[in-house]
């Protein structure tokens, strides 16, 4: 009977938490952040980072998380740039983006030191299209080479393509065996 009376409170609590909910409000969890930056396969819209860039305890904690499994980092690029990038260079290397048609993009890595890498995830941050992962299938080879496609003819796709090309955009390259 003590198991029926905690069934009831657990219940009761998840629909006062549910009830105290904004709709439409854009929420963030710690499991989603765990899972973003394992290479989960989730990625956050825009309203979900705007959400996590407003909340400083959980951004703390994203950070953190980001932090532990990060091999390099791609920052913005200067203010004063507003045409769309075909080269990202990061500490370490460049990723540079080929658009080869109206359906795939071919992203390609070269690193200088490809022993200190293991298979990445480049994790894309803008404030404007969200959060989301390009997961590489392979480490760098010996020539510190690797690349992955992305496919253009998927929302996501498209939406992975034109943050890439951003000024705006940053990125954490992130250990994906973590």
């Amino acid at each position: 009977m003590a198991e029926d009376w905690d069934r009831v409170a657990q219940i009761y609590s998840t629909m006062s938490l549910l009830r105290d909910t904004t709709p439409g409000k854009a929420v963030v969890t710690v499991g989603d952040l765990v899972r973003l930056v394992r290479g989960g396969g989730i990625r956050l819209s825009s309203d979900q980072t705007q959400y996590l860039f407003s909340e400083p305890n959980l951004l703390q904690i994203y950070r953190q998380l980001k932090a532990s499994a990060s091999i390099a980092d791609m920052p913005l690029v200067a203010a004063a740039s507003s045409n769309d990038l075909a080269e990202r260079p990061f500490e370490g290397g460049i990723l540079q983006i080929f658009k080869q048609s109206d359906e795939v993009a071919l992203v390609f890595v070269r690193v200088d030191e490809p022993a200190q890498w293991t298979a990445a995830t480049l994790q894309l941050e803008s404030r404007k299209r969200g959060i989301f992962n390009l997961r590489f299938r392979q480490s760098p080879d010996g020539d510190g080479e690797m690349q992955e496609f992305i496919d253009l003819t998927t929302e996501n796709g498209r939406t992975m393509y034109e943050a890439l090309i951003d000024p705006l955009t940053s990125g954490t390259f992130l250990k994906s065996d973590i």
